[in-house]
């Protein structure tokens, strides 16, 4: 499937589950079944096992909510992880290459706490400014009932997208 056919459009739509009320990402993924490409059905299904489902393994409790200035993410514990990683080559790595790893994490942590404090963050990847506030629209306009759920999956979906 190349990424410029209707049913990868589609797909995109995906997206949007994450910015839906936790209790309806079920409807929502059912929403969108409807209009996926039938190709799309492993990845369909390896969604609805792993993340909506009451019992798949990541909870919508974790991932699901409204749009905000700033989303909830994982990002910074998996970055943590990576660094951390990278830092020590071996499973079990000499001690002085472990205390050194941990320095470099905590020197690294604290410029982000210093920004953090001083106002100053980094854009999150996925969505730009104007596409943050354009999902903020967007969900007050759902929850005014102006758009269907559909609707608004497709266009936080549009939003969605890597700059």
């Amino acid at each position: 499937m190349t990424t410029d056919t209707e049913g990868c459009k589609r797909l995109r739509w995906f997206f949007g589950l994450p910015y839906l009320p936790r209790d309806e990402v079920y409807k929502g993924f059912t929403d969108l079944l409807e209009a996926a490409p039938i190709e799309a059905e492993p990845f369909l299904e390896y969604l609805l096992e792993t993340y909506v489902r009451d019992d798949s393994k990541f909870s919508t409790s974790i991932w699901a909510a409204a749009p905000s200035a700033d989303p909830p993410t994982t990002n910074a514990v998996e970055s943590a992880n990576a660094h951390y990683n990278g830092l020590l080559y071996y499973s079990t790595p000499q001690v002085h290459l472990a205390v050194k790893a941990l320095e470099s994490i905590q020197v690294s942590t604290n410029l982000t706490l210093i920004s953090i404090r001083s106002g100053r963050t980094n854009p999150r990847a996925g969505v730009n400014e104007v596409g943050r506030e354009a999902l903020q629209e967007a969900y007050k306009l759902y929850t005014r009932r102006e758009y269907t759920r559909l609707h608004y999956l497709q266009v936080v979906g549009y939003h969605c997208q890597l700059e």
